[in-house]
């Protein structure tokens, strides 16, 4: 009962192929940046968890920790006003080291939808979904929102940029 999911997951890896890897968009990245991965001491963040490093679109690396926080069943109503600071913060401490054009920014509901087909098809074939709260959270719905081509986050993003 998966066909059409993994149709879409066909579709957008098709799409992303075809986007430029150059030096200014594409390069080495950690690809699995969220709140279990990193830890906040005095005001400086120590990331870690480098397994997943690889070359991608520093755009997918941008948009992964906005995803999770977009996630967060916690935030509930707050979550645009929140998202909006989280990148806000988060594209300052970026640009201190990395400048990204507006038009990679653009593309990152690209590699949302990315990490949302990812995380279904792995966490389905493990069959997670009863695993814990948020995996049960992350399923509820979700075949149909893939099916329906509904961006996990878009409305949210385009409010940022």
């Amino acid at each position: 009962d998966q066909t059409i999911v993994l149709e879409k997951y066909d579709t957008l890896i098709k799409a992303l192929k075809a986007l430029p890897t150059d030096r200014e968009g594409y390069g080495l990245v950690h690809e699995d940046m969220h709140h279990s991965n990193f830890f906040v001491d005095s005001g400086r963040i120590t990331v870690f968890d480098f397994d997943d490093c690889q070359y991608h679109w520093f755009a997918s690396d941008i948009g992964i920790p906005l995803f999770y926080v977009m996630q967060s069943k916690r935030l509930n109503e707050t979550t645009p006003d929140f998202a909006r600071r989280f990148f806000g913060c988060f594209m300052e401490g970026y640009a201190r080291k990395n400048s990204i054009a507006k038009e990679w920014l653009e593309r990152i509901p690209l590699f949302h939808k990315l990490r949302e087909l990812m995380l279904y098809i792995i966490l389905y074939d493990e069959e997670a979904f009863d695993l814990n709260e948020w995996c049960s959270d992350f399923f509820r719905g979700r075949q149909e929102r893939i099916e329906r081509e509904k961006l996990p986050i878009s409305r949210p993003m385009r409010l940022m940029l």
